[in-house]
């Protein structure tokens, strides 16, 4: 039985182990903080760029909507490219 410690969604799955349990949360924390960022920046932009803002803050709502411990390849993308663009999205460059 479980101890209630760990969420279902950071348990691995069947044949998961734990370090891909802990790279999909590390991925999805910075889907997060890019989403954050995003809604950050378009709170105090002008109104046509905080549009834009929103419509790019929904791509990355999808994703973590449709992120998996299973998809491997777009979880080592995720840690890959989203540290530069969440840099890029807080420093307005992005």
């Amino acid at each position: 039985m479980s101890s209630g410690a760990h969420s279902s969604q950071s348990e691995p799955p069947s044949g998961g182990s734990q370090q891909e349990a802990d790279e999909f949360e590390q991925a999805r924390s910075l889907v997060n903080a890019v989403i954050a960022a995003y809604s950050g920046r378009a709170g105090t932009a002008e109104p046509a760029a905080a549009e834009q803002l929103k419509r790019q803050r929904a791509v990355h709502i999808a994703e973590r909507q449709t992120l998996t411990v299973a998809d491997r390849d777009r979880v080592r993308q995720i840690l890959a490219e989203y540290p530069a663009l969440l840099q890029g999205v807080r420093e307005g460059s992005a």
